[in-house]
């Protein structure tokens, strides 16, 4: 961001998911300004969420992220959005969607969150001046 956030009563900060957390959920909500099917090729002008639930695909294990698929989830320009579960905390973020070669619903790939708590409390600790 340019400029640091305000916050208030509708802007506030999200508690992340560290490693003491335990087992990531299976249902969660993931929310941006990207596309959807009803505004094709233009960004959202209202914040959108969707609830998706996440799979195990073999695919998914091998390269440790979090996947969801099929029709619902995340748009163009929802990079870097949240993955959140009922308790408030973000669990992964999005850092892309693909389309299986042989076709089949859409895969939505998050990276997890605990896996990268320490680098990101390294770095909020001096405040973005590694």
């Amino acid at each position: 961001m340019s400029s640091k956030a305000h916050f208030s009563s509708t802007v506030k900060p999200i508690g992340l998911a560290g490693q003491g957390d335990g087992s990531l959920p299976k249902s969660c909500i993931v929310s941006g300004w990207g596309t959807t099917s009803r505004n094709t090729g233009r960004m959202s002008h209202r914040l959108m969420e969707a609830n998706v639930t996440l799979s195990d695909e073999e695919q998914c294990v091998i390269e440790n992220l979090c996947c969801s698929q099929g029709d619902i989830g995340p748009g163009v320009g929802d990079s870097g959005g949240p993955l959140v579960y009922e308790d408030g905390k973000a669990y992964g973020v999005l850092p892309y969607t693909s389309s299986p070669h042989g076709g089949g619903p859409k895969m939505y790939n998050y990276a997890k969150i605990p896996d990268y708590r320490y680098w990101i409390d390294s770095f909020m600790k001096y405040n973005g001046k590694l």
